[in-house]
């Protein structure tokens, strides 16, 4: 991921790309809910959705509410191709009363444009985006442009984004693929690229809260080795039921509580 350029300190309007515009929306593919954990801990929960787009292409949509390290919120969106090639993201963080939101817009010629706005967060926020009544445009903190390769991914802190780095990749059981992954950092939704590898180790009995039966083991490494190999567990149709990643010694990870596939 290379930098071509670089502006700051505007002021812009609300970005509508995240909006789910039920003309768009053909079907919903699936929906489900996470249990975020930490340790032996509940620390917060996932509910997300999976769209068909009218015309083709899927819309990936996540919402997550946390109380660690302390209370907050994140939503993010990925819209695909009906190949299941990122064309766009948008992320959104609301923390230390202020709400954080980002669009990472894949433009021709493999151009990633970033943008991320910052404003105040308030109680009447939810009725203001439901107004029609004018509201003070957040201010833009981050805008720069990079390269993305073609076979490039988009990583956020849900699980739910290993769907679709698995619908592109159809990895065969014991195979593996690495690619460059875009991460979206927290707090502040800036891109950092590395370089990962999805493995396909092998399918094992899993006993989990949405039933059991045979799962599909996967493991993420970096590339150079040197960060911690997250494991994730997914059903047939490669929705993650259950991940775990150890930082520092304590285990980090989610499981499904609440599934649905409608295909």
């Amino acid at each position: 991921m290379t930098t071509t350029q670089d502006e700051q300190g505007e002021i812009i309007d609300h970005d509508e790309y995240h909006s789910e515009d039920t003309l768009r929306v053909e079907r919903r593919v699936a929906d489900g809910a996470y249990r975020i954990t930490r340790g032996e801990q509940v620390v917060g929960e996932e509910n997300w959705a999976i769209l068909a787009l009218k015309g083709g292409g899927y819309r990936v949509m996540t919402e997550l509410h946390l109380d660690w390290p302390r209370a907050h919120q994140q939503r993010a969106e990925l819209d695909c191709d009906s190949d299941w090639n990122p064309l766009g993201l948008w992320a959104e963080i609301d923390l230390n009363g202020k709400r954080r939101s980002a669009t990472y817009w894949i433009e021709e010629g493999g151009v990633l444009d970033v943008r991320i706005t910052e404003g105040k967060l308030s109680a009447t926020d939810e009725r203001a985006r439901n107004s029609n009544r004018p509201q003070p445009a957040p201010r833009v903190v981050f805008a720069h442009a990079y390269g993305f390769e073609s076979g490039a991914n988009f990583d956020f802190a849900s699980a739910l984004f290993n769907f679709v780095v698995l619908k592109r990749l159809q990895l065969g059981v014991g195979r593996g693929a690495s690619f460059e992954s875009v991460v979206v950092t927290l707090p502040s939704l800036e891109p950092v690229a590395i370089q990962q590898t999805y493995a396909y180790v092998r399918d094992e009995p899993l006993d989990r809260t949405t039933g059991t039966g045979i799962a599909r083991r996967h493991t993420i490494r970096e590339v150079d080795g040197e960060d911690a190999v997250t494991t994730f567990w997914t059903d047939a149709n490669g929705i993650v039921i259950r991940q775990t990643v150890s930082l520092d010694g304590v285990p980090h990870g989610c499981e499904m509580i609440e599934y649905r596939w409608n295909g």
